[in-house]
């Protein structure tokens, strides 16, 4: 019932309110502006030049960059503490440096001229070393990496690490064990400490080593079958030889490790012709010298000989085993086949390395959605084209 004029009165004050407040900003906008102008007029005016034009004008960048530099000169002076960037033309092309201390530990590092850097040392021993009494004693020691040391406990290690802000990564094979430390270059220095204390004074405390047992039978019960199945391989393909042992340790050979088997295993192959200090992203010199102040104490070669043992021959031969997961039975059938190739000094090893990129593989459904990265010969020939395949690699 209420009347036009008792709605339009609000709406035109509304509207003449609307519109003051719109002129306070047009003309704050243009005082700005103004202050704007004066200010750049001021600091700058013979950097911006405006053409005829009243819509475009133009800037001369060179006379720009010297105002900046002398209005802001700390910008373009060197901070204390840190160094100076180097233009990848200033910069030595980066070599792989050997060198070899004086107990005869080698020494391998490479320079990356980035900030985190890289330390770790590859013990030339693993499972093909490995007798009936200590089977499963690689698996142990993997499993046994950075816990409690003479000098340290456990906690205070994992502590350390991560005071650093450190990475720890230890792995082991038929033929090597390494152990692996990243870390910023600033800490180079403690890290390196860590890594010798780890590997040459560990503690082997009952109660760690049966943790850890408990942790390896875990680990057994719940192997993938892709592992199963890698492992099976070795064992047919060297049947009989040092290459031919179990990699993992077997539930009927738990009860039998201990701390002390770990302890003279090491004692017997941690020597220093046996093992291989190597960084990335570490100057050498300095490297050399932690690693003569921190592993000088490794047995000199005179007194124990390099891990040697008897050559595998390669028998080949065909393994079957049903499919269990843990507790679940698998619905997969999964085959795989393997051919003998050289080793790491055989000149087929590149061109076995360049056929393994081209086979390529993988599973049906790549990572990065459908379709993405299947190029290779597995890929196209194999899963693009039965659609019962699972995975081919």
């Amino acid at each position: 019932s209420c009347s036009l004029a008792m709605i339009k009165a609000p709406l035109k004050t509304l509207h003449r309110a609307g519109s003051k407040r719109i002129l306070s900003s047009i003309q704050w906008r243009r005082l700005n502006h103004s202050f704007s102008n004066e200010r750049r007029s001021e600091d700058a005016e013979e950097i911006i030049s405006y053409a005829k034009s009243k819509h475009t004008r133009t800037i001369d960048k060179t006379i720009l960059r010297s105002k900046l530099k002398q209005k802001y000169k700390t910008m373009h002076m060197p901070l204390l503490g840190i160094p100076r960037l180097k233009s990848g033309s200033e910069l030595k092309k980066p070599e792989t440096m050997i060198s070899t201390l004086s107990n005869g530990l080698r020494i391998a590092s490479e320079e990356t001229y980035g900030q985190l850097c890289t330390v770790g040392i590859l013990v030339n021993v693993g499972s093909r070393l490995e007798t009936e009494e200590n089977q499963g004693v690689t698996h142990l020691l993997e499993a046994m990496a950075f816990k409690s040391t003479v000098g340290r406990s456990h906690e205070q290690i994992m502590n350390e690490l991560e005071t650093l802000g450190a990475n720890i990564t230890t792995h082991s094979s038929r033929e090597q064990i390494l152990y692996c430390v990243d870390v910023l270059r600033e800490y180079l220095e403690p890290a390196m400490s860590l890594l010798s204390d780890s590997i040459l004074h560990p503690l082997f405390s009952e109660e760690e080593v049966m943790e850890q047992k408990m942790v390896i039978g875990y680990q057994m019960q719940e192997m993938t079958p892709d592992m199963r199945m890698k492992e099976a391989l070795h064992l047919v393909a060297y049947k009989g030889s040092p290459l031919g042992n179990n990699h993992y340790c077997q539930q009927n050979r738990m009860e039998k490790l201990s701390g002390q088997m770990a302890k003279e295993y090491c004692d017997q192959y941690y020597t220093a012709p046996n093992m291989v200090l190597a960084g990335a992203g570490v100057d050498h010199q300095t490297f050399v010298e932690l690693g003569e102040k921190y592993f000088s104490s490794v047995s000199k070669p005179g007194q124990h000989h390099l891990s040697k043992c008897s050559a595998s021959e390669y028998t080949g031969g065909l393994i079957k085993m049903e499919g269990v997961s843990g507790h679940l039975r698998e619905k997969l059938t999964r085959s795989c086949m393997a051919f003998e190739v050289g080793g790491w000094n055989d000149e087929r090893f590149v061109p076995t390395c360049v056929l393994q990129t081209l086979l390529g593989g993988g599973d049906s459904f790549s990572a990065g959605g459908p379709g993405k990265g299947m190029y290779s010969r597995l890929y196209r020939e194999v899963l693009n084209r039965h659609y019962w395949a699972e995975s081919a690699e």
